[in-house]
């Protein structure tokens, strides 16, 4: 008998931040009934087309960094849980895995008048999601996944099983 034979069910949720820290988080849960391992390498969160062609990839989430007491930003880059974008999923288990990544702003200079005295500031937007995005990831044989989601999904989803 094959030592693989079984299914992955994978679910996820998301949210979509329009302020604040401007991010999106997708968090799955792997359910992997197989009698092996499964590998998610390079997993990474784009904006397709209708075709599933890939129109732009979302950068993961930068991470805020202390030096003598003052936040930089850019100093360290997140990549999923514990700075890794690759999972082993075990077999005969359940993995989460949380997903955050940065969504564009949009910055534009505006004149403000205060007390009659006209000032430049920022004003800082953020581009709308369309629902055509989608996880990619590299299966164990490189073979290309991509599993269309929406930017908020707020109850479980079961979004795709593999049958092995």
């Amino acid at each position: 008998m094959d030592g693989k034979k079984g299914i992955i069910d994978i679910y996820y949720i998301s949210d979509a931040e329009c302020d604040g820290d401007s991010t999106i988080i997708v968090r799955f849960e792997i359910k992997n009934l197989t009698r092996s391992d499964y590998i998610m390498r390079d997993i990474k969160l784009v904006e397709i087309n209708e075709k599933d062609k890939v129109i732009k990839t979302f950068d993961q989430k930068q991470k805020l960094k202390s030096i003598d007491g003052k936040l930089f930003y850019r100093i360290e880059k997140i990549y999923g849980e514990d700075g890794e974008f690759s999972f082993l999923i075990k077999r005969q288990s359940i993995q989460s895995v949380t997903l955050t990544y940065d969504k564009d702003r949009i910055v534009e200079i505006v004149k403000i008048k205060l007390d009659n005295v006209e000032f430049d500031t920022e004003k800082v937007s953020f581009n709308d999601i369309e629902n055509n995005i989608a996880i990619q990831y590299f299966d164990e044989n490189d073979n290309l996944v991509s599993i269309r989601i929406k930017p908020k999904q707020v109850e479980w989803e079961k979004v795709k099983t593999i049958v092995r």
